[in-house]
């Protein structure tokens, strides 16, 4: 015990074993040590499937690891809610979006706010409701010809997918406001694609190749229907994909070029990631802005663009800001949408934060590596 180093030193075997990995909980050792027993079974599994690929050792490694890990939170999560523990991934979701328990208001304590409640009634019912723009074809001559249903869908998919801008997007003016509800519907479905970890594992590829002919494959059919993706209304919105996009080919031609240019471009910028390593975030702070960009930035500049095109703000919109990004073009400060990617950058950035557990739970992180290792 004088000199702890010495005796554990690599060259002093006598009474330390440094050739072989013990386990210390499988079944002999459980009088000893106390365990409970369970991994060896596991560990012996999981090592004859990475000497039978041993290629693909550490991504197997990884999936295993991945794997168990939902387990835990299932298991955490079930105890929370006062579930049973064996927990069906059922159980986890937390509407189409989460997988794992979240703290919310009870129905009475939201009851004991009257003036919270009184103002949502009169939002929603009252004589004063705000109206919604989308109820009809704009008659501003720009746009073509759609089925009535076609609009009362993406109305109705908009306030079910939307967590907070469907009621901004239908008090924009009507010629205007139809236009960014399919923007916003278009980038959702492509968003779910990216999202879905679940169906594309292992087939990384085809999801990589999705998310690139998006722009020119679905957004193009008229006849779409993604029957494999997403969960609740999302799945919903892919499976009566047609319908967005029959509404999509009727919009004025500079509304039509924006769309779909902004998701081809985010289709390729979400691929870039697919099989990026991000379970212990992006390397830097411009890998990380470099993805917040795909994914966000590119919102703020197709809206930008959107309301230039159609005449409802002048062109200054698409100035550069105070900010200087090195995906806008530094030559032409006057038109390079650095400002709308500013504020798509950061209503990223909040999301990121907001969402940390659930993409932990997904196998990726998104804080750079760079700052966290400091």
């Amino acid at each position: 015990w004088n000199d702890l180093n010495a005796l554990c030193s690599p060259n002093n075997n006598k009474f330390a074993d440094f050739e072989t990995i013990h386990r210390f909980d499988c079944h002999e050792m459980n009088q000893v040590l106390g365990a409970g027993g369970a991994v060896a079974g596991f560990l012996d599994a999981l090592n004859k499937q990475e000497n039978a690929h041993i290629k693909n050792k550490k991504k197997i490694a990884l999936d295993t690891e991945h794997t168990q890990m939902l387990m835990d939170i299932a298991t955490t999560t079930a105890e929370l809610r006062g579930l049973n523990k064996a927990a069906t991934n059922k159980n986890l979701k937390q509407g189409a979006y989460g997988k794992v328990f979240t703290h919310k208001h009870s129905l009475l304590s939201q009851l004991l706010q009257p003036r919270e409640v009184f103002s949502a009634l009169r939002l929603k019912l009252g004589p004063g409701r705000l109206p919604t723009k989308l109820a009809t074809v704009p008659a501003d001559g720009n746009h073509g010809f759609m089925e009535q249903s076609d609009i009362d869908f993406c109305d109705d998919m908009l306030g079910r997918v939307s967590r907070s801008f469907a009621a901004v997007i239908r008090q924009l003016p009507q010629g205007l406001a139809l236009d960014v509800c399919i923007f916003y519907l278009v980038l959702r479905a492509l968003d779910t694609v990216e999202d879905d970890m679940q169906y594309y594992q292992g087939k990384e590829k085809e999801k990589e190749d999705r998310l690139r002919n998006f722009a020119t494959k679905e957004l193009e059919d008229t006849e779409c229907s993604v029957n494999e993706l997403g969960e609740g209304d999302e799945k919903l919105l892919l499976q009566q994909f047609n319908k967005v996009v029959r509404v999509y080919k009727a919009l004025p031609q500079a509304s039509r070029e924006v769309i779909a240019d902004v998701t081809l471009k985010m289709g390729n910028g979400m691929a870039n990631y697919v099989s990026a390593e991000l379970a212990q975030g992006t390397t830097d702070i411009m890998a990380y802005n470099a993805y917040c960009h795909a994914v966000a930035g590119l919102v703020g500049e197709g809206l930008t663009r959107l309301f230039v095109a159609n005449g409802y703000e002048n062109t200054e919109l698409e100035a550069e800001g105070d900010l200087k990004w090195p995906f806008c073009d530094a030559k032409n400060p006057q038109q390079n949408l650095g400002l709308a990617n500013s504020m798509g950058l950061f209503l990223q950035k909040t999301n990121i934060i907001r969402d940390y557990l659930e993409d932990y739970v997904d196998g990726r992180a998104f804080w750079p590596k760079s700052l966290w290792r400091q």
